[in-house]
């Protein structure tokens, strides 16, 4: 393989997107029932190496620059919980005080992400019924402060 001794890193960085798209073209053959032509194998090789630098340029130029070392955030967010709480009940404290902390700071927008299906939904339900209802509520009339 003289493209490994002879080459240059450029020239090595093609050769290998190209053999992977080769690969992955072989891939949807025998899974997904595609074939792809040569030139299109090419022109995909092409495209995904240029949409790759593309992509990490930034990165690279943040990391050349001397003296701009990562320095870490401030200290966390939390809030001590005096008591034993469901984890139910820790979710929808949690949103409360975020959503409490983002009208301190006069954001016009959030998003609450949670991997708790069932309380995002009653939120949205404005749900009154239950030991957490009074939370739901409250946290849907804090939400219609802010825009859409």
């Amino acid at each position: 393989m003289e493209i490994m001794t002879q080459g240059t890193s450029q020239d090595l960085e093609f050769f290998f997107v190209t053999a992977w798209s080769i690969w992955y073209s072989r891939n949807q053959v025998v899974h997904e029932s595609v074939c792809q032509s040569p030139n299109q194998i090419w022109s995909f090789a092409r495209t995904y190496l240029k949409d790759y630098k593309e992509a990490v340029s930034p990165l690279s130029l943040l990391r050349s620059h001397e003296g701009n070392r990562w320095v870490a955030p401030p200290a966390a967010c939390s809030r001590y919980l005096s008591g034993q709480f469901t984890t139910s009940e820790v979710e929808v404290l949690a949103v409360e005080c975020g959503i409490l902390f983002a009208q301190e700071l006069e954001l016009s927008q959030v998003i609450i992400e949670s991997d708790a299906l069932s309380m995002v939904q009653s939120i949205i339900d404005n749900e009154t019924d239950g030991s957490l209802g009074h939370f739901y509520s409250g946290i849907s009339q804090v939400l219609e402060l802010f825009s859409k």
